[in-house]
């Protein structure tokens, strides 16, 4: 890069090789393992069935907002000037 007060030059040359050959994804051999030891699947001897749950059908709603006590010690006083909050 040349930069005078009248003119500048810049200059870049970019190469890229590439040489276009597509290459097949290579082949992969099929796992070999045992056979199994039995042909026919075969079902537990002993099954128990799933036990029964039943859900509550009613219960205690969550508490949204715990409120505290300061309405109880707490007021606002409405007067001409504006709303007064006192203790």
């Amino acid at each position: 890069t040349i930069d005078t007060p009248f003119s500048s030059v810049r200059k870049s040359d970019v190469r890229v090789s590439n040489d276009a050959l597509a290459y097949p994804a290579a082949y992969a051999a099929p796992a070999l393992h045992a056979a199994p030891a039995v042909a026919a699947y075969a079902a537990p001897a002993a099954y128990a069935a799933p036990a029964a749950y039943a859900a509550p059908a009613l219960r205690a709603a969550p508490l949204g907002v715990a409120y505290s006590a300061a309405p109880a010690v707490a007021h606002l006083t409405f007067s001409g000037l504006g709303v007064n909050y006192g203790w």
